[in-house]
Formats: C-alpha cells, sequence, structure tokens
C-alpha cells in the first residue's frame, strides 16, 4: 500500500510541476485547465495536511490513569513478585526476555501510529507508558548506565513520542502523543561499586528520559542488592 501511496505522491508532484512551468497561454484549453485546476486542489491539499500535522499533536487524545502503576525490570519472575506481593492496579513488564532490537524505521510514528512493527511482545509497550500514572524502572547498573534489557526495552517504546518537537524544560524533545503526566521512579541495584560520578551520570540519564515522556517528576534509587530493594520498596 506504501508503495502505491509514493507512486500517487510523485504523480501528484509532477503535475504540480508542470502547472509551474506552464505558459497561460494554454490554459485556455481544456486538457491543460484541468491540469491546472488539479495542481491547485494539491497544492491547497498539501497545505491543509501541514496545519493538522501542526494542530493534532497540540490536541489530548488521552488521558493517563493516574493510579496505575507499570513496573519495567530485569529481574526473575520469582523476585518481582516477592518485592511486589500485594500489587493492585500494577503491570509488569520482564525485560530479561528476547526482544529484537529497534530497527529505527519509525513505522510506530507513521506507518502503524503508537505501536511497533516489530511484533514480539514489546510492540504496545510505549502506549502502556503512556497510560500509566507511574513508570518504576528497576534495572541493575551496567557500565554506569543502565542494563542492556531495560535500555532495548526503553528503546523500542519511542511510539510515546510523535515525530515532531517541541521545547520542554528548555530542551528540545519529541512531543508527546497522549499527555501523560505522571512520575518516574527508577531502583539501580547493583550499585555498590559505583562512585558518585557514576551515580551522578545515571541519575541524569534517568531524569532526561523523564522529562522526555513528560512526567512531573523523577526519583533515582540506588541499592545494593535485591534484598536490599525488598527493603526500599516495602
Amino acid at each position: 500500500m506504501h508503495k502505491i501511496l509514493k507512486v500517487i505522491l510523485k504523480i501528484c508532484c509532477l503535475i504540480m510541476l508542470l502547472d509551474a512551468i506552464m505558459p497561460s497561454a494554454l490554459s485556455e484549453y481544456f486538457p491543460f485547465y484541468l491540469l491546472s485546476v488539479l495542481g491547485s486542489i494539491l497544492l491547497y491539499t498539501v497545505g491543509a495536511l501541514a496545519i493538522a500535522a501542526y494542530v493534532i499533536p497540540m490536541v489530548s487524545k488521552r488521558k493517563p490513569t493516574s493510579d496505575s502503576t507499570l513496573v519495567i525490570h530485569d529481574l526473575s519472575p520469582g523476585t518481582i513478585e516477592e518485592l511486589f506481593p500485594d500489587a493492585k492496579n500494577t503491570k509488569f513488564f520482564c525485560a530479561s526476555r528476547k526482544i529484537a532490537h529497534c530497527s529505527g524505521h519509525y513505522a510506530c510514528w507513521l506507518k502503524s501510529p503508537g505501536v511497533c512493527a516489530l511484533h514480539d511482545g514489546v510492540e504496545n509497550l510505549g502506549d502502556e507508558i503512556s497510560n500509566c500514572g507511574t513508570l518504576i524502572i528497576i534495572s541493575k547498573s551496567l557500565y554506569g548506565g543502565l542494563g542492556v534489557d531495560v535500555k532495548s526495552a526503553l528503546d523500542r517504546s519511542i511510539s510515546f513520542a510523535l515525530p515532531f518537537f517541541h521545547v520542554r524544560n528548555k530542551e528540545l524533545h519529541h512531543q508527546v502523543r497522549y499527555k501523560q503526566g505522571g512520575t518516574l521512579q527508577a531502583y539501580i541495584y547493583n550499585s555498590d561499586e559505583l562512585g558518585q560520578g557514576d551515580k551522578d551520570a545515571i541519575d541524569q540519564i534517568i531524569r532526561a528520559i523523564g522529562v522526555n515522556m513528560d512526567k512531573h517528576s523523577c526519583e533515582t534509587v540506588f541499592v545494593g542488592d535485591t534484598k536490599h530493594l525488598s527493603e526500599v520498596l516495602a
């Protein structure tokens, strides 16, 4: 289908070009007059679509469920159950699974908005992030950053954003697909040997993720191991 659309777009561009270079005297003949009308219609249509592309992102489509929680983690199923024994209105996403890397073709922005084109159980993660009131990230520390599994999951969730830009927090960011809000809490374990410089760097990464997701507040907590993690979450 997208190949057909590309052909149609090329034909329309050719019509506009011919209409632009066509001598005015030829416009008296019906075929050329029709070509001129088609070119004008196309020009106005493209202009209307450009305006719509600017206005639509400014309209909120959905509000997040403020009391819902999404936990993205790289722990084993048994460990996560021990940490959240009485979880209510909480969804869990285990990043320690076979996750395809983001291919960067941006189909989740243009071809299938809001849904990743790679269907491996991660395609709706961006939508789930958009709908949660509280996002919790639990990740081991790795080379002064997040664990590779959690990082891969977050890479695949870019469908929460739009391809348009605006200034947020005095920085250039993608516009969010929905007005999310909410909070971001990150718990980084295996961080006993991290220096203060590494902790500051990870904290900046988490805050950048929070701003990019339009979260109202961000918090990063460093713990030694999963046992310490259970004490913090209790």
